[in-house]
């Protein structure tokens, strides 16, 4: 049997939108299919106080499937948003695993209907205060199967939590850098804007990158993707600018900001130059050959002076 999952969104989207769709390999036809919505869920809660929540998975397959429930924290450390699940607890700054509890923890699910799964949320009145994350794990038992090396592989699906607990919190984030290829022969260019979040909480920033030309004025500009940052890592946004046939020298400038109410400001800027080097030596030869050409056509053209008689020696 294969498993073919996927979210009802996307799935691990809070900070990532991968391919939502996950395939066992194996020997068999058939493909089962899971689907699990939401696949995030975001609160924001005092110290002490409690919350719930459900979650449906579906299966679309054609087989009965066993799930078994777990939690684990994750961060997300990479410049590309993509969660990282922490086998043992994380550090209690952002933990939240040990905050959950979920109903039912182990369920069958038959073919062509889904299970509600409720979970549970404690926040302790000690919790600092910030973001805290955690994943809802749920591992398919019959899903195991042996790869052509004999390898055991297993496939499970989550479901995102944050809970950013009340408090005195830090909101602090700058951009490390914007960057692209400093000379291209075409457009369009890339654009790559990595911000850091040295908050205590996931930040989605907002903002445009502007394509500015030797004149001043702006030809082009692009919002940034809507994408989270987990606190304490640097996240890359990139957009393309610009069109195939580009000539001279570039700013791209990013303006931006981030924060709850969306009012700290991020700002940046690149130069750069597009020259199509291989079409100008191209011009300039078919140009001097032109030249070359006319030159020779002209001289050929021209009548021959007569030979004069020479005068006789005395």
């Amino acid at each position: 049997m294969k498993f073919l999952i996927k979210s009802g969104i996307t799935l691990l989207s809070f900070f990532l939108l991968p391919t939502a769709y996950y395939l066992l390999p194996t020997t068999y036809a058939q493909v089962q299919t899971i689907t699990i919505s939401p696949p995030t869920a975001d609160f924001s809660l005092n110290p002490g106080a409690y919350a719930e929540g459900t979650i449906k998975i579906i299966n679309d397959g054609s087989e009965a499937i066993s799930f078994e429930a777990s939690f684990q924290d994750f961060i997300v450390d990479n410049p590309l948003g993509i969660p990282s699940f922490q086998i043992h607890n994380t550090s209690e700054r952002y933990s939240a695993s040990s905050w959950l509890e979920v109903y039912p923890s182990s369920f069958v699910i038959p073919p062509q209907t889904h299970q509600t799964i409720n979970y549970y949320i404690h926040v302790p009145s000690t919790a600092r205060p910030g973001g805290h994350y955690a994943g809802l794990i749920f591992s398919p038992q019959n899903s195991s199967s042996l790869s052509n090396s004999g390898a055991s592989v297993n496939t499970n699906i989550a479901a995102l939590l944050s809970v950013s607990v009340n408090g005195e919190t830090t909101e602090k984030a700058n951009v490390i850098s914007i960057t692209g290829d400093k000379f291209s022969e075409f457009g369009p260019v890339r654009i790559t804007t990595t911000i850091q979040n040295l908050g205590d909480l996931h930040i989605k920033p907002q903002g445009r990158v502007s394509l500015i030309n030797m004149l001043g004025s702006s030809i082009e500009a692009k919002n940034l993707p809507e994408n989270n940052i987990f606190p304490e890592a640097s996240r890359n946004f990139e957009v393309s600018l610009g069109n195939k046939f580009m000539l001279g020298r570039y700013k791209a400038s990013f303006l931006g900001s981030y924060g709850k109410n969306n009012n700290n400001p991020l700002t940046s800027e690149f130069y750069f130059w597009v020259f199509p080097w291989r079409a100008f030596i191209l011009a300039v030869l078919m140009l001097l050959a032109a030249i070359l050409s006319a030159i020779y056509l002209k001289r050929r053209r021209e009548p021959k002076k007569p030979d004069l008689p020479k005068a006789p020696i005395q």
